[in-house]
């Protein structure tokens, strides 16, 4: 386990994020690929929480660290880190022929609130009906997780957060609102009703602007349409992130009949957030 550049004003996860102090951790690991963007949704969600990060830095092995420096990790740090983003960092590699299982340990080593994935997470290493790899260690771990589906430029100035009565929907909302707040961007809560079932609109809405923060710019949108995804995918063409709950389906039914959520993440033209709330350990701001 290595520790980061010191020159970067990084810390060690055991000195920065541990969690006795109230404070969440937030982790995000790289795999063989990746994608930057996810790792600013990251910091910037960190940022908004008030959170640590941890960046995992996997490796198949030794002779991959030719030069630590030069690393996936220590790159993204930076060239995404300056004096305008006010959070605190932590770094680690780790050599592994097992990545799903060393994210999972370290998540649970370091008490970790929030998992970050971007859609490089190797889902080829389990069956689909099993769930993926995302799924399977929040599972594993107890704790939140979210899959960035990078689309689209890089703009982060709007984020859409369709709400419904969903046990993932809160999740969505507090990833947004930390965002929202990291980022310095809006956020627009959206509820689609269909077939004039409009009771409980104000009080989903309540709910959801309860757990953003004060200082995000927040607004509520309420639309009935026939189709549910299609009014989404639609509205997310206005907004720079799109941040929805999990479906509530089981993998075999999502498998067999498919649902609203993987809809959007194929149909959308911007970055699809997909949230999922665990049992445990649970993100909030």
């Amino acid at each position: 386990m290595e520790s980061a550049d010191r020159g970067l004003d990084i810390e060690h996860p055991d000195d920065a994020v541990g969690g006795e102090d109230g404070t969440q951790s937030i982790l995000y690991p790289v795999f063989e690929d990746h994608d930057a963007y996810t790792f600013e949704i990251a910091r910037d969600v960190a940022e908004g929480a008030d959170a640590g990060l941890i960046v995992l830095d996997l490796v198949e092995d030794e002779e991959s660290l030719t030069d630590e420096a030069h690393t996936v990790g220590k790159q993204l740090l930076r060239s995404k880190l300056d004096e305008h983003h006010d959070v605190s960092v932590s770094s680690l590699i780790e050599t592994t022929s097992d990545p799903p299982e060393t994210v999972a340990k370290i998540a649970q080593a370091y008490d970790v609130h929030l998992i970050v994935f971007d859609r490089h997470t190797p889902d080829a290493l389990v069956d689909s009906l099993r769930g993926d790899v995302a799924e399977r260690i929040s599972d594993r771990v107890h704790c939140d997780a979210v899959s960035v589906d990078h689309a689209g430029d890089d703009r982060l100035s709007s984020i859409l957060v369709p709400i419904a009565d969903g046990p993932h929907s809160p999740l969505a909302v507090s990833v947004a609102g930390a965002l929202g707040k990291g980022a310095d961007a809006a956020v627009e809560l959206f509820h689609v009703s269909t077939g004039g079932d409009t009771d409980r609109v104000d009080e989903l809405f309540e709910r959801a602007l309860a757990r953003l923060p004060d200082d995000v710019d927040a607004d509520t949108w309420h639309l009935e349409r026939a189709d549910v995804a299609d009014a989404i995918v639609e509205q997310s063409e206005y907004y720079d992130v799109t941040a929805i709950g999990e479906p509530q389906k089981n993998r075999l039914k999502r498998f067999v009949l498919g649902s609203v959520t993987d809809d959007i993440s194929d149909r959308a033209d911007n970055t699809v957030l997909v949230c999922r709330r665990s049992d445990g350990q649970k993100f909030d701001i």
